[in-house]
């Protein structure tokens, strides 16, 4: 902590003077340096972390982040202490690639100590990983295609087989947690029921082992039967219930409920905070169960019907319109 004091100077002045040798002078003074700016990253990393668990948390790689400037300057620091320690051409020689958070927001106690070297290869794998999907995304959109889920899917894969290849498990853990489309779907799904960071890793681990293999193989759920769609459900809702409270459990078993999945949208649609899901799906539930009855009621004409059914969807939209502006107004 103090390698920028005068003192500092003095010390490895007395190092020299004793006859310690010139590069072993400079082996003391790059470590020290290193370490007190690796504790500066990863403090600026731990505070400027996202909650990579908020289903209302903003996580987008190759976006520009306040934290690719304070990255910057920490490493023209480091070179200037360098460069008045050591001089101008060890300076040079010490320069980095000044990748530091450039593609991807490494942050947090695990991604944020990640040493240089690490950090910088993570930084290319992302930056490699999104030209691919966006080459591939272009050249469909130009061809007049549609997507193809299992292309995409196994371009994820090799982004994941590339990290690995550099990072520890835990590590890889972090990442995906903050960045891999199954996360991001997650956090969609699980929109108005706020888990906990340890509720969500623990989600995640549950779904993530079940659903890569689907899509690296079928593209996605959606391409399986109904049969299977429905062993590989039964198949999460057992990994998710092992791993989280009852409670919790029943709250995860919501987002199955195709009207709170409905509720959901309605929330995206009006742009509406994710404590609205809960009264719109209770909401929607309630005139869904008036609709049936409607339509189940065979004393009445159907032209009484088509009034009462349009009547509730009026008054729908306007309740939407009501819990999606008392929502905006608690904030």
């Amino acid at each position: 902590e103090q390698v920028d004091a005068p003192e500092y100077r003095s010390y490895l002045d007395s190092l020299r003077a004793v006859g310690c040798p010139e590069d072993k002078v400079k082996n003391i003074a790059l470590t020290d340096v290193n370490e007190w700016f690796a504790k500066r990253r990863l403090k600026e990393a731990v505070e400027n972390d996202v909650k990579w668990w908020a289903t209302e948390s903003q996580i987008s790689a190759g976006i520009a982040n306040p934290l690719q400037e304070k990255g910057r300057l920490l490493e023209e620091e480091r070179r200037q202490l360098i460069e008045k320690l050591l001089g101008t051409e060890v300076a040079e020689a010490e320069r980095s690639e000044g990748m530091l958070w450039s593609s991807v927001q490494l942050t947090g106690p695990v991604l944020g100590a990640l040493t240089p070297e690490k950090h910088n290869a993570v930084q290319e794998i992302c930056s490699r990983s999104m030209d691919r999907h966006h080459g591939a995304m272009w050249a469909r959109f130009n061809d007049s295609q549609p997507l193809n889920q299992m292309e995409m899917a196994r371009l994820r894969e090799q982004t994941r087989a590339d990290l690995r290849k550099i990072l520890n498990d835990d590590e890889l853990e972090e990442f995906l947690l903050r960045y891999s489309h199954n996360s991001a779907q997650l956090r969609s799904e699980l929109r108005g029921i706020e888990p906990t960071p340890e509720e969500f890793r623990k989600i995640f681990r549950a779904i993530d082992s079940i659903d890569h293999p689907i899509q690296l193989e079928y593209g996605g759920v959606e391409a399986l039967s109904p049969q299977q769609r429905e062993r590989i459900d039964r198949q999460r809702d057992a990994a998710v219930k092992i791993v989280v409270t009852p409670e919790r459990y029943q709250s995860y078993l919501l987002t199955r409920d195709p009207l709170y999945r409905q509720a959901q949208m309605y929330a995206t649609q009006y742009g509406a905070p994710a404590k609205a899901i809960m009264p719109l799906y209770l909401m929607t539930k309630t005139n869904e169960a008036r609709r049936a009855s409607i339509l189940a009621d065979s004393t009445m004409r159907p032209q009484l019907k088509s009034q009462h059914l349009n009547l509730l969807t009026t008054e729908q939209q306007m309740a939407i319109q009501r819990i999606v502006v008392e929502a905006a107004q608690s904030k």
